[in-house]
């Protein structure tokens, strides 16, 4: 008997024990818990957000018709179906919300007796406004991005009764400067880690709080943290920013970005196809194959599809220069063509067809890379694997430049910086618009080497330009400037010069991006400028 109640007392008390450790606040409790912590517990985001309300003076304010859903077509705008003045009306009710700083506000409410009339405001009454920031119950089970901030709200009550009104963020903080909204959402980052340091929460991949006691170290960020972009409930949607380790509250060593954010221009994910024979019908075919599957908001080049710059006959794509269009069956004189014309070409020699290395690439011009993206292009591409056709993924270094692309100055300048790239470094390969301008200058100066050269004026290159969007056969596949998009932006105010180099641990010391970042600096030609390697290393 004493041993039966000794079993009962044990499973008991683990019963117990399961439930104290799973009945903890749910995601909705703690969002609840951050909600009240910065509109009442921590005044700074609302203190920060008044200070610069009234700095910028003008509050926002907001107009409407509260009945116009019970309005008739006469009511509304003054005039009878048949287009006649209207003689018979439905007062129009309206109201007018203005936000001041530290959450206050009034209201207004009127009437405009017909459409002639002005709004005549009698009534006005004392409102308070609040925020919804994020994370919080809108985004719970959500996919969203910390970033967009489109699911951050200013929340305030009307006519005294229990629905919530909304408004988007944006609606305070539109006139807001750049810097303004930095300071403002510095200051909310601020406040969402000391909630966090209090309560030893993170926010989890999924968007939601979560209790993380190895995270935490006397109130400061310690060990393994990873920082997302986009959260998801979804396991395939959620998308790692960074990861790295803090100690003490200070970052710790190597950190590793991953993410390229929707507004930047130019990110690139490589496959290397490696073969004996780089022209052959099967490595085609499996390019083709590799296009037809990836996502179609990345564009994709490739050997197949990049322009071939020809002297009679203009400028043609690969397919092109064959009888058949699908056949991707190469005779050896074909090979043999396509081979002399990549021999005299800088913009692709390495590139697209490297006969030293044996390897042809595809590059998938993308706005995001993260580890769960490139594990899904590897298994797309990993079943046109087969004994004599090997496919790895690499991801291209960048450098990114601003200023005036299509200066002579600053083209010589992006030959000067892949000269130093390959002086001083194991390069593969590098390919910029400079390449591409010097393989122009050529074609259209009748294949003459001595013109493989930056033009010396700025309008032979805008000269350029123009012979190039007018040839090709307007019956088939024309060409145009769009075709660098991966190289320049549509105003020439931006760059790329893509690289790679095999050896990872160049990368990691961190020391060639000071070199050549040291390089670019000293430069007058260019604007601004940035490296960027994928994953990111930073160092602190």
């Amino acid at each position: 008997m004493d041993k039966e109640l000794d079993i009962k007392n044990t499973a008991l008390f683990t019963i117990i024990v399961l439930l104290s450790f799973s009945c903890g606040p749910s995601p909705e409790e703690i969002n609840d818990e951050w909600f009240n912590y910065y509109n009442n517990t921590d005044s700074a985001i609302m203190d920060k957000l008044s200070e610069i309300m009234k700095k910028k003076g003008n509050y926002p304010s907001k107009e409407f018709c509260t009945n116009e859903d019970q309005l008739n077509h006469e009511s509304r705008t003054g005039y009878k179906a048949d287009g006649t003045p209207g003689t018979n009306f439905t007062p129009q009710y309206w109201s007018k919300i203005k936000f001041f700083p530290f959450g206050k506000g009034d209201w207004y409410k009127g009437v405009k007796q017909t459409p002639w009339h002005s709004i005549k405001y009698s009534k006005r009454f004392s409102i308070n406004w609040y925020l919804r920031l994020t994370p919080s119950n809108l985004t719970t089970g959500k996919t969203w991005k910390t970033y967009s901030h489109d699911n951050e709200y200013i929340l305030y009550k009307i006519d005294g009764g229990g629905k919530i009104e909304q408004e988007p963020i944006s609606f305070i903080i539109e006139n807001f400067t750049n810097a303004e909204k930095q300071k403002f959402y510095a200051c909310v980052d601020s406040i969402r880690n000391e909630f966090m340091a209090k309560n030893m929460y993170i926010i989890n991949k999924h968007g939601n709080f979560e209790k993380d006691e190895k995270s935490w170290k006397d109130g400061k960020r310690h060990g393994k943290w990873k920082e997302w972009y986009q959260y998801s409930s979804n396991e395939n949607n959620y998308i790692l920013n960074s990861e790295g380790n803090y100690k003490d509250g200070k970052k710790d060593g190597l950190f590793t970005s991953w993410v390229v954010t929707d507004d930047e221009f130019g990110c690139f994910i490589g496959l290397k196809i490696k073969s004996d024979d780089i022209l052959n019908y099967k490595v085609l075919k499996t390019i083709e194959k590799i296009s037809n599957t990836l996502n179609p908001n990345d564009n994709l080049f490739s050997i197949i599809d990049e322009n071939f710059y020809q002297g009679e006959d203009g400028f043609l794509v690969i397919k092109q220069m064959f009888p058949d269009l699908n056949r991707l069956k190469l005779t050896e004189i074909e090979k043999q063509q396509i081979i002399n014309h990549i021999q005299q070409r800088a913009s692709i020699r390495n590139v697209f067809l490297s006969l030293e290395n044996s390897y042809t690439t595809v590059l998938i011009n993308t706005n995001t890379i993260f580890p769960e993206k490139i594990e899904r292009i590897k298994k797309s591409v990993e079943q046109h694997e087969t004994d004599d056709i090997e496919i790895d993924i690499y991801i291209p270094s960048i450098i990114k430049l601003k200023g005036d692309i299509r200066s002579p100055d600053v083209l010589g300048f992006i030959e000067e910086i892949e000269q130093f790239l390959h002086n001083n470094y194991d390069v593969e390969y590098s390919l910029s618009f400079s390449d591409h301008i010097k393989d122009l200058h050529c074609v259209v100066m009748d294949n003459d080497p001595k013109y493989k050269i930056i033009p010396d004026s700025r309008e032979k290159v805008n000269n350029l330009f123009t012979m190039y969007s007018m040839s090709g056969d307007p019956d088939s596949m024309s060409v145009d400037p769009d075709d660098f998009s991966h190289l320049v932006n549509y105003d020439f105010s931006k760059t790329n010069i893509l690289f790679y180099l095999p050896d990872k641990s160049i990368i990691e010391s961190g020391e060639m991006e000071l070199e050549l970042k040291k390089f670019i600096d000293e430069s007058s030609v260019i604007s601004t400028s940035s490296i960027t390697t994928y994953p990111k290393y930073e160092y602190f």
